[in-house]
């Protein structure tokens, strides 16, 4: 039976070595979900869109999958600025990849580039302990970023930084 590892994409394969980065995390860890992967590297992460067709979702192109990145960013810089820090292009140099900017004619394939915050400060962390204020959802978008910004964003490991 074949390796799991060896069935990845060879993007994928590219993304979990430390040296795709050029900030040189430590280690690379993988979340993966039916739509995206997202690469946690020390104090960043990124989120790459699997190029999947659903009757809900298209992202088939890589041309779609750029928009979807750029109006993710667009859309949660409202709230955390501070945690989407923008798209990055991943470009093919002869037989390696490499981050790149989001305008790179080499690019071919994009991600979210985002701060990474604390596992135990996600939404379904939060939930999964019950702590999530339902009246939370309600809020005006002022009050709800002024809510987040009270909060101490932490690197793994406990080292932290203040938006």
């Amino acid at each position: 039976m074949a390796d799991a590892a060896t069935q990845r994409p060879a993007l994928v394969r590219a993304m979990l070595e430390p040296r795709f980065f050029p900030h040189s995390p430590r280690s690379v860890e993988l979340r993966a979900t039916h739509i995206s992967w997202v690469f946690l590297a020390y104090e960043l992460a990124y989120k790459v869109k699997k190029p999947v067709v659903f009757a809900f979702l298209d992202d088939g192109t890589r041309e779609r999958r750029h928009e979807i990145c750029r109006e993710e960013v667009r859309l949660n810089r409202r709230l955390a600025p501070e945690i989407y820090l923008g798209v990055a292009g991943i470009a093919r140099d002869e037989d390696r990849l490499r981050l790149t900017t989001e305008d790179d004619p080499a690019a071919v394939e994009h991600a979210v580039e985002m701060r990474r915050v604390e596992e135990g400060r996600s939404l379904a962390a939060l939930a999964a302990r019950g702590e999530l204020d339902p009246s939370s959802s309600r809020r005006s978008p002022t009050d709800s970023r002024a809510s987040m910004l009270r909060h101490r964003w932490r690197l793994p490991g406990g080292a932290g930084w203040t938006p």
